[in-house]
């Protein structure tokens, strides 16, 4: 999967985030891993300190910061690069009524499939992947 397979695959959820559920249940190992990782670059580009400035006090913890940015990314390719280019578009929190997280499914896939963490792209697939 490359990155504008990615946000295919996230946009493809933007009216039914059960469409993108279902994909993430069918990917492949190599799918989940390349899928797991490109998320995390995305959310690594929004958790700089200028993201931060829409938090209550400006203080937030590493995995508040990381809930939301997952969240942005969730909300599709346009949104994220319109808040990437924007920090101060950048929310204080998850809305309440969010939904499931890809990312997090995308773990519990992979879990409940190899009984691991989603492993480094440079290390190789488990047993039976």
């Amino acid at each position: 999967m490359d990155l504008t397979e990615f946000w295919q695959l996230i946009d493809s959820g933007l009216s039914d985030p059960e469409v993108v559920l279902n994909r993430i249940r069918g990917l492949s190992e190599q799918e989940l891993v390349d899928f797991w990782w490109l998320y995390q670059d995305q959310i690594d580009e929004v958790t700089e300190p200028e993201y931060t400035q829409n938090f209550p006090g400006h203080a937030v913890s590493e995995d508040d910061l990381e809930d939301v940015a997952s969240w942005v990314v969730q909300q599709g390719r346009a949104y994220y690069e319109d808040v990437r280019d924007n920090p101060s578009k950048f929310p204080g929190q998850v809305p309440k009524d969010a939904g499931p997280s890809y990312r997090g499914e995308a773990v519990e896939v992979y879990d409940d499939r190899y009984d691991d963490m989603i492993r480094d792209q440079d290390d190789p697939p488990p047993d039976g992947a």
